[in-house]
């Protein structure tokens, strides 16, 4: 179980990063060819428009991470103070409650950033299917962080916590991933193309 979530929280990520090299060198090939047809005396404001074109497309996709990790953070830790009081949590006082929520909202964000690269590189389009299987995604990975947390006594419910069918996790944690983070992405990527105009 354990290495489950090793593989998501080390493993993802850096393949997210090669994905984005990658990415990285193919707009880089672009820029060399552009640059050779602009030395030749061929291209000229071709080269200077597509070499604009790259660096916004850059920054939009920095902008988009930005507000994807401020947007989600905003969110979970809103979620999590909500929640707080379907655990059990009577040894600690207010504000060690409030720095776990913060630090949950934390993993939470990178939980959806990662979410968020690995549909992205299966699905370029953003429809209906992208936003679902971010939520499946969410679902799978709340159901982990839920079992595991159990599992190891980071934390525990009180009654009033309602659990998921079959699963045994609780509800409030199992839809906060599972609405949130489509949720977020799609703010994030409102929030990006208003920056962008």
């Amino acid at each position: 179980m354990a290495s489950s979530v090793a593989h998501v929280l080390i493993v993802t990520p850096v393949i997210l990063l090669l994905d984005q090299h990658r990415e990285m060198k193919k707009e880089g090939n672009l820029v060399d060819e552009l640059v050779t047809e602009n030395s030749a005396g061929i291209g000229g404001s071709r080269f200077e428009r597509s070499t604009k074109e790259l660096s916004d497309n850059k920054s939009s996709k920095r902008f988009f991470n930005v507000y994807l990790a401020a947007v989600a953070f905003v969110l979970n830790w809103i979620w999590e103070v909500a929640q707080i009081s379907a655990y059990e949590t009577a040894e600690k006082s207010i504000v060690e409650s409030l720095i776990f929520c913060t630090l949950a909202s934390v993993v939470d964000v990178l939980a959806i950033l990662a979410i968020y690269g690995v549909t992205a590189f299966l699905f370029r389009r953003h429809d209906w299917k992208f936003y679902l299987i971010t939520a499946l995604f969410g679902a799978l990975i709340a159901v982990l962080f839920e079992k595991i947390a159990l599992t190891f006594g980071w934390w525990s419910y009180r009654e009033q916590m309602m659990t998921v069918p079959l699963l045994g996790t609780g509800l409030l944690p199992f839809m906060q991933l599972v609405l949130l983070t489509p949720v977020a992405i799609w703010i994030a990527g409102k929030m990006a193309q208003n920056t962008e105009k």
